[in-house]
Formats: C-alpha cells, sequence, structure tokens
C-alpha cells in the first residue's frame, strides 16, 4: 500500500509503484506469484470501476457528449475500448492460466525474433540511417 504510493509518486509515469509493492511483499515472505496476482486483481478492480464509471457518465452526460466534436468522441471511444481490452486481458491472466499460458509461449516466440532482428540492425546501424532518412524524405513529400 504505502509503498506503492510512495513509490508512484516519485517515479516517472507512476511507474515504480507496483514493483515496490511487490518486492515488499516478496520480503515480508509473500511469494512472487501471489503478489502479482494480488496486484492484478487490484488493478483488474481498478480497470472495472474506471468502466462503470465512465459507462455511468456516458449515459448521464449523453447530450453533452453527442454535442462534442467527431475526434473527442474519437478519443474517448478509443479509451474506453483500450480499458475494456485491458479489463479482458486480466481477466484471462487471472482466470483461464492455461490461456495466459499459451500466449505467453507465442510472446516468447515472437521476442526470439525480434531479438534477432534487433541484433541485426544494432550491427548494422545503416538500416536505421536509410529508414530514418526514407521516413523524412516521405514527410517531406507530402
Amino acid at each position: 500500500g504505502a509503498a506503492g504510493f510512495f513509490f508512484s509518486g516519485i517515479t516517472p509515469s507512476s511507474t515504480g509503484g507496483q514493483p515496490m509493492q511487490l518486492y515488499y511483499m516478496h520480503k515480508d515472505g509473500i511469494e512472487v506469484s501471489h503478489g502479482s496476482l494480488a496486484l492484478m486483481c487490484e488493478l483488474m478492480g481498478f480497470q472495472a470501476a474506471s468502466i462503470g464509471i465512465a459507462l455511468f457518465g456516458m449515459v448521464y452526460n449523453n447530450a453533452y457528449i453527442a454535442g462534442l466534436g467527431s475526434s473527442i468522441k474519437l478519443i474517448l471511444m478509443t479509451g474506453f475500448i483500450l480499458s475494456f481490452i485491458i479489463l479482458i486481458l486480466l481477466s484471462v491472466a487471472i482466470f483461464l492460466p492455461p490461456v495466459a499460458a499459451f500466449v505467453e509461449r507465442r510472446f516468447h516466440v515472437n521476442m526470439d525474433s525480434y531479438k534477432i532482428g534487433s541484433e541485426y540492425i544494432r550491427k548494422n546501424p545503416k538500416v536505421i540511417k536509410s529508414s530514418l532518412a526514407i521516413q523524412a524524405a516521405s514527410i517531406l513529400v507530402e
């Protein structure tokens, strides 16, 4: 609790809170897997509450939202959809471990390919320079 709030407050984009909470849970004798599950459940509750509040706001302020510009509506809907996707992913990770393990294995296979490509680019900086030049030229042409 307190460690999470403190480290969220002093790290960029509040990224340090949960890792430090997990660290202190481990120091207190809680297994990392159990601490991770507890933190995912906490995040899932936050996501569900955020989605619920957003839905209530959209229903309660429907006339206001209808009057907003299309780009603002797009941003609102994108945020809502992304929050919902995160809630689904958390639900799968918590309630369907075999599915989560399958996805993780697929992710690791893709990460191996990513590492190979990353090493190639690191050893051949001309690739990045060429790509940047092509992107800059395409921006200038538009």
